[in-house]
C-alpha cells in the first residue's frame, strides 16, 4: 500500500510527465496545442521576360544588319526570330497558351499599328518616292506595334505559374508515440523524503 501511495504522489508531482518531449506548456503546466512545422510560404510566379527580350534584341540586331548590308538573309532571320523567338521560349517553359498568345500579339499589333499610321498620314504634301504618301507613317506604325508587342509579351505573358504540387504546405512533424519523458521529483515519506522517477508508462 505504501508503494502505491509513493507512486501516486510521484505522478501528481509531475503534471508534465505524461506529455511527449517538446509539448509546449502554459502557465498552469497544462499542455497547449502546438505545431512543429512552420507554415510554408506560398509559391510565387517567376519571370522569364529577360529571355523573350533577348530573342527580340537579337531580331533587332539582325534587322539593323539587314538595313546596313542590304542582306535578305538577315531580314528573313530578323522576321523569323521576332515572330517565333519569344513563342518558342514560352513553349519550352511548357506554356502553350502563352506561346499562342505571343504569336497572335506579334502578328496583330504591328498590323493594326501600321494601318493606324497609314490612316493618319498627311497627304497634303508630296513625299519623294512615296506615291501613296502613307508608306512612311505605315512603316513607323509597324515598328511601334512590334516594339509594343515585345514589351507586352515580356511584361504580361512571360510569367511561369507555380505548379499545383508546389502550393502544398509541408506536413507537420508527427510526435512519435514512443517518446518518453522521464523526470525526478522529491516526495515526502515517513521519517524523511524520497525521490521518484516520473513518466508515461
Amino acid at each position: 500500500m505504501a508503494g502505491m501511495t509513493f507512486l501516486t504522489l510521484g505522478f501528481w508531482a509531475l503534471p508534465a510527465a505524461s506529455q511527449p518531449l517538446g509539448t509546449p506548456l502554459d502557465g498552469a503546466g497544462k499542455a497547449t496545442a502546438g505545431n512543429d512545422a512552420e507554415p510554408a510560404d506560398p509559391p510565387h510566379p517567376s519571370w522569364c521576360g529577360y529571355q523573350t527580350l533577348a530573342t527580340d534584341g537579337m531580331a533587332l540586331a539582325l534587322a539593323i544588319i539587314s538595313a546596313e548590308k542590304e542582306s535578305g538573309a538577315a531580314a528573313v532571320g530578323a522576321i523569323g526570330l521576332y515572330a517565333l523567338g519569344a513563342p518558342t521560349v514560352h513553349a519550352l517553359h511548357r506554356r502553350p497558351l502563352a506561346a499562342a498568345g505571343s504569336i497572335a500579339m506579334r502578328l496583330v499589333l504591328p498590323l493594326l499599328a501600321s494601318a493606324l499610321g497609314a490612316a493618319t498620314a498627311n497627304c497634303s504634301t508630296r513625299v519623294v518616292n512615296d506615291e501613296n504618301c502613307d508608306f512612311g507613317p505605315s512603316l513607323t506604325g509597324l515598328a511601334v506595334g512590334m516594339a509594343a508587342a515585345a514589351v507586352l509579351d515580356s511584361a504580361v505573358l512571360a510569367w511561369d505559374r507555380p505548379s499545383p504540387t508546389s502550393a502544398i504546405p509541408a506536413a507537420p512533424r508527427a510526435a512519435s508515440s514512443l517518446t518518453r519523458s522521464l523526470s525526478l521529483a522529491p516526495v515526502p515519506v515517513r521519517a524523511g523524503a524520497g525521490i521518484v522517477f516520473g513518466g508515461p508508462f
